[in-house]
């Protein structure tokens, strides 16, 4: 007999580059080189200058060899845990071990052994979904077959047209998904 599937806890993080925090040491020696007065790799802000209804934090996770080095501002979107099972009863995730799994992945890279500036899974995803939107492009001839989804306004209703709305979605996907597949089964795709 099969071992029982168990669903584990899932968590949904936003990563962005940003340009617009500066993050500076206390004490920056003036006669020194530029990697000398970045912040060193590791550097967290999570509180003070953070959006205090979302939860995310700014990462250094790369050391700056030259220039400055640029935070990389992460927001978690949604944490998902089973409705039964152990994962279940677990308790929420902590900010700071979602912050140290993320430097840990900054070390990911498949060729570099310092940490990159941002997490070598994430780079990744970006040049996949990349691919997959030039992919799209090139199945509609140009791109503009996307499909739109938005909610009515806030009201009676909203539940429902909510729950129609992930059903449209899901099919949709589902239909745009087994449209792109490979025809061959060997083929190589990612």
């Amino acid at each position: 007999m099969p071992a029982p599937v168990q669903l584990s806890s899932l968590l949904f993080l936003i990563f962005k580059p940003i340009r617009v925090f500066q993050i500076v040491p206390e004490r920056i020696n003036s006669r020194g080189r530029a990697p000398e007065q970045n912040c060193q790799p590791g550097t967290v802000v999570d509180k003070g200058v953070m959006n205090a209804a979302l939860t995310e934090f700014l990462l250094i996770p790369h050391k700056a060899l030259q220039g400055t080095a640029q935070p990389l501002r992460c927001t978690v979107v949604h944490e998902f845990r089973p409705p039964q099972g152990p994962s279940a009863r677990m308790p929420q995730m902590k900010l700071e071990e979602i912050e140290y799994i993320t430097y840990a992945l900054a070390y990911s890279h498949g060729i570099c052994a310092m940490s990159t500036a941002v997490p070598g899974v994430l780079y990744s995803a970006d040049e996949l979904a990349k691919r997959g939107r030039n992919n799209w492009k090139m199945h509609t001839s140009d791109g503009s077959n996307a499909q739109v989804f938005e909610l009515p306004p806030p009201g009676q209703g909203q539940e429902e047209a909510i729950q129609a709305l992930d059903n449209q979605r899901t099919s949709y996907f589902a239909e745009v998904t087994d449209q792109l597949n490979p025809k061959i089964p060997t083929k190589f795709w990612a």
